[in-house]
């Protein structure tokens, strides 16, 4: 990794120090072998800026800014690029004419790469390490070779002792030379003479390359690094002491943001944005710089550096260099006065300042000596230049809003080119967009580091471009085909390479049906087909997005389902279908993943249910085959694909359907009396209704309710059903029973935690909730959403406890967001929750020993988890219990699980999604009243001039009840008829009928007055 440290200002000089007995460091011929403190390097005074200088065991080679290379150092395998042993720096006039910008080598051959992404490669080819297949192996290369086999577009290189490795523009990583330790990365021992792709890391952005001896580094731009090769002591991160033979993860390094990378012999090390440095590996002769000889099989820490800000490393054979803000560190060993500190006899394992007048710019390393580039200091300025942490670049192509607004600006060809080598690289579109400074690091389940808008504006943007320039589209639809899809393929290495799945939705051409067979398909299978770790990232990834990009999520893949779905009816309609076909595949896969979209949306409520509703869906397969299907399914047919598998895209036409085919089967098992008869007296509704329950049957409790109120002759034509439901509610959730608890800042109803009911009591309750089901009757049920989450065995979140109690929710995320210091004496709290009973309040413990631990920024987690499972659960569990028992005894089955909680909740108690124009459609009339008749015209135009509360107190007047039924609006059928009397008479509502009395006013005004003060005046249910 090059960093420009050049400044036009900055006079740089280099100095030296270790071992020099082949002229490696360029001093020319001294009698010293060995120089112990930091010296001139005279030679390169005259020099054009130094931009790299790379070392071996026994030789340098040094780059300058203009792109000329010199060397110096042993020849013995003509690894300087030119005759003869040279003790000071000289040029390798082959690479005249020649910009090379960077420079690696091994212990005795290096590799040069040019501007134009060429390789070159000279010196020792003992274990092929040059990648010079027609040369002998045991041959020495007397001067450069350009590599024969197809390595273009190179952007870095690194080498090992013996191995090389070479990053392509595409993200493509290339290894080759020795490989007996697996430091090629390849799963084998094979030492290759070619270069080879590193398959393992095919998806996975790479902007750094790094290798020791025996094994090889690569770091990403979001600061996860992956190690293989030697691992005896350590030096890949890895528990195992034994050589690793694919790359595997640093686990250790994935949350400290590491943006630099460096190799010793048996030893790594890794600097963080925040200007730590870790070391791991040998440890014999201190190199770690931990203040002990131990080998490190994990990174740990160098603690001596603590409080100062890293900004640069080197690593030798035995020693590391680095470079503080204004100072330079050394440890490890010195026995040839590689450490510049002369009183150091052997080694230190403990970093110590080196005796240097200049300011250090930057360090490199040699096996035993080291190179120091310096600038002048500047009094009380010193350092200053040198504070700032450079993040690492990418050299990889990658997509950015910015870089492709510019391009746009340019010859079309340049942004052809450039999109072309992305769209066909999984490893260059998991690297783009990602989001700028710290929040590109440490990729976890909860921050996958994209800018999810970013990809979204450039998408848009090539998408508009596309529209004047097809043959952009048609290259990207080829890219993506025939290189893209096939690469989802690799085995999954690191869950970075799963941010395709997060980016790629985006892109227009998965908009069109066209590119839907041979792109979005795959690409949805090979989505679908994820372990379920993978998912758990995902679902995690998405529960963060914006609904703007969850909804681009769904239009993708519901199109897909619904396109299919479509074809196969327009065809030959569903049931000749081959369950194996493709249609069928990519209408399942597809399904799969909006499952688990689905998933993500029920916890975090960030899209409406019925966005997820695949409409009309019942007029084109057989719903009701499908659901016995799945009611009787066995394991031999677990995998035969049905929709009901799927009932979040079933709407409540859809899921009515199969409520009534789910009813039919029942009352057919039943076979006994057609209704639940039950007769109860107004004054003691409660315990007459009670008493029916305790002998009821579950087939009872599935039949349709008749009800008979004592003393009264009326016979239940739906009203007094109505009726009864409504009274019975209100009795129970009356105060003086002391039940449920309502919330008056939600105005909502909860459990009483400490009733003295029997749990009887709530069962006979959930018995009621549950037969206003089956009896299809909308009760005013006061609930919050908790309650039917917990019926289908969902978990309860904060979110829930806000709901119930706004306040006491945003205490909670109140301290979860609070970052100060001063989070203990802010919010005093520790774990108990204090709860008012009767006329006392009760204090109870959330964990054992609650009362004496203190809530603290580490632990507030556990105490708002905990805070929130008893307030929703813990507290009320025996009440709900009951509850649910008896729900379960009227609906259990396996129709209720195909609800959502939503869903659920609105089967129940209605919604209020009104549909006014719909309601009039469902409208009919009786006698002479007719659609165009002048009073109903009137009616209607009165009607539609009314406020929402007055229209949803009609709706109240005429149904007994102000919501929606869950199937829709158009399940209300009023029915409107004439009566005689006079203009004088109030329009009469007959609730067990929708049935509406209407006199026949002539007048808009009179109507409008007499309709009005009948709502108004009307009191819950008005039977006739």
């Amino acid at each position: 990794l090059i960093v420009n440290i050049w400044k036009d200002d900055i006079s740089m000089s280099l100095l030296c120090c270790g071992n020099t007995s082949d002229g490696q460091l360029g001093l020319g011929g001294i009698d010293e072998e060995n120089v112990k403190s930091l010296t001139f390097v005279e030679s390169t005074k005259n020099f054009l800026k130094i931009r790299q200088i790379a070392c071996g065991r026994h030789h340098s080679v040094m780059l300058l800014e203009d792109g000329s290379v010199f060397s110096c150092g042993n020849n013995d395998f003509y690894q300087l690029g030119h005759d003869g042993i040279k003790r000071k720096p000289r040029l390798i006039e082959n690479f005249v004419g020649i910009h090379v910008v960077s420079v690696a080598c091994g212990d005795a051959h290096c590799v040069a790469l040019t501007n134009d992404g060429h390789l070159f490669s000279w010196g020792s080819n003992t274990y092929g390490q040059l990648g010079v297949e027609r040369m002998n192996a045991l041959a020495k290369a007397r001067y450069p070779l350009i590599q024969e086999i197809n390595l273009a577009n190179i952007v870095q290189i690194a080498c090992g002792s013996n191995h090389s490795l070479a990053l392509e523009s595409n993200g493509v990583l290339h290894a080759w030379g020795l490989n007996d330790h697996g430091q090629l990365g390849i799963g084998t021992r094979e030492s290759l003479i070619r270069p080879t792709t590193v398959n393992k890391l095919i998806g996975i952005p790479i902007c750094q390359l790094a290798a020791g001896a025996s094994h090889s580094l690569v770091l990403t731009p979001s600061g996860t690094v992956f190690g293989w090769g030697k691992n005896r002591f350590g030096q890949i991160g890895q528990n195992e002491q034994r050589d690793i033979l694919y790359p595997s993860l640093v686990k250790l390094l994935r949350t400290q943001k590491v943006i630099r990378l460096a190799c010793g012999e048996d030893f790594s090390v890794a600097i963080t944005a925040t200007g730590g440095l870790f070391t791991f590996g040998a440890g014999t002769y201190g190199q770690l710089g931990h203040g002990n000889q131990n080998n490190e099989l994990f990174p740990k820490q160098v603690m001596e550096l603590m409080g100062s800000v890293v900004l640069d490393v080197a690593c030798g054979r035995c020693h590391t260099l680095a470079i503080t803000e204004n100072k330079l560190y050394a440890f490890g060993l010195n026995t040839s006065g590689q450490l510049g500190l002369p009183n150091v006899k052997h080694s230190t394992s403990i970093p110590l300042p080196v005796p240097i007048e200049k300011q250090p710019r930057k360090v490199f390393a040699g096996a035993d000596f080291s190179f120091v580039l310096c600038s002048e200091r500047n009094g009380d300025n010193d350092g200053d230049d040198n504070k700032a942490i450079t993040l690492p670049s990418f050299p990889v192509k990658h997509l950015s809003l910015n870089f492709v607004r510019h391009l746009i600006n340019e010859e079309p060809k340049h942004l052809y080119d450039f999109v072309e080598t992305v769209m066909t690289s999984l490893c260059c579109l998991n690297g783009s967009f990602l989001q700028s400074g710290n929040d590109r690091f440490g990729v976890t389940e909860r921050h996958s580091c994209i800018n999810m808008d970013e990809a979204m504006e450039t998408f848009l943007l090539l998408s508009d471009y596309c529209t004047a320039h097809p043959k952009i589209e048609s290259m990207m639809v080829r890219s993506i085909e025939v290189s893209l899809i096939p690469s989802l393929r690799s085995s999954l290495i690191d869950i970075e390479f799963a941010r395709v799945y997060l980016i790629l939705p985006w892109c227009h051409i998965f908009s069109f049906s066209k590119y839907y067979r041979n792109i979005v398909v795959p690409f949805t299978l090979c989505l679908s087909d994820q372990t379920a770790t993978t998912w758990e990232f995902l679902e995690s990834w998405w529960s963060s997005l914006p609904v703007r990009h969850l909804n681009r999520i769904l239009k993708v893949f519901k199109q897909v389902a619904c396109f299919f779905i479509d074809n196969l009816v327009n065809e030959r309609g569903w049931h000749c279908q081959n369950m194996n076909s493709l249609p069928i595949t990519a209408i399942k896969s597809a399904l799969d993943v909006l499952s688990h979209l689905n998933k993500v949306n029920v916890k975090v409520r960030k899209i409406p249910v019925s966005s997820f509703y695949i409409d009309d869906l019942e007029k084109k397969i057989n719903l009701r085959d499908d659901f016995l299907q799945t009611m009787n399914e066995d394991k031999q047919c677990s995998n035969r694909f049905l929709f009901c598998r799927y009932p979040f895209i079933l709407n409540a036409v859809a899921k009515s359907i199969l409520f009534q085919v789910n009813v039919a089967v029942e009352m057919v098992i039943a076979q006994v009396r057609e209704y639940f008869f039950i007769s109860v007296s107004r004054d003691n509704i409660i315990e007459d209704t009670f008493k029916h329950l305790i002998v009821a049957t579950p087939y009872d409790l599935k039949r349709p309710l008749k009800v008979q109120f004592v003393g009264e002759d009326a016979d239940d034509l739906g009203g007094l059903k109505k009726e009864f439901f409504m009274l019975v509610f209100q009795e129970v959730f009356n105060p003086k029973y002391g039940m449920f608890v309502e919330y008056e800042e939600s105005r909502y109803t909860w459990f009483a935690h400490f009733n003295f009911e029997e749990p009887h009591t709530y069962e006979y309750i959930g018995i009621l909730c549950g037969m206003t089901i089956y009896n299809n009757v909308i009760a005013a049920l006061p609930f919050p959403l908790a309650l039917y989450k917990k019926l289908l065995n969902e978990p309860v979140t904060l979110e829930d406890l806000k709901e119930l109690s706004p306040t006491e929710g945003r205490c909670l995320e109140e301290m979860l967001d609070y970052d100060d210091d001063d989070f203990e004496s802010v919010f005093c709290v520790n774990f108990q929750i204090s709860l008012p009973c009767l006329d006392k309040v009760e204090t109870v413990e959330l964990k054992p020993g609650g009362a004496n631990i203190n809530v603290t920024k580490a632990n507030r987690q556990e105490y708002v988890d905990l805070h929130v499972d008893y307030k929703l659960n813990q507290m009320v569990l025996h009440q709900f219990e009951a509850f649910k028992k008896g729900f379960n005894r009227v609906v259990a089955g396996c129709i209720i699980p195909m609800f959502q909680p939503l869903e659920l909740m609105e089967c129940i108690i209605g919604n209020q999604q009104y549909d006014w124009v719909e309601f009039e459609k469902s409208t009919q009339y009786r006698g002479e009243y007719w659609r165009q008749d002048p009073t109903i015209v009137l009616f209607w135009e009165v009607f539609h001039e009314m406020s929402l509360e007055q229209k949803k107190k009609f709706l109240l007047f005429v149904t007994g009840s102000d919501r929606v039924p869950f199937q829709g609006m158009d399940q209300i059928k009023m029915i409107i008829q004439p009566c005689f009397g006079g203009e004088q008479y109030y329009p009469v509502a007959h609730t067990c009928f929708n049935l509406i009395d209407l006199p026949k006013y002539k007048s808009k005004e009179i109507l409008a007055k007499k309709l009005l003060e009948a709502i108004e005046h009307n009191q819950g249910f008005t039977v006739v």
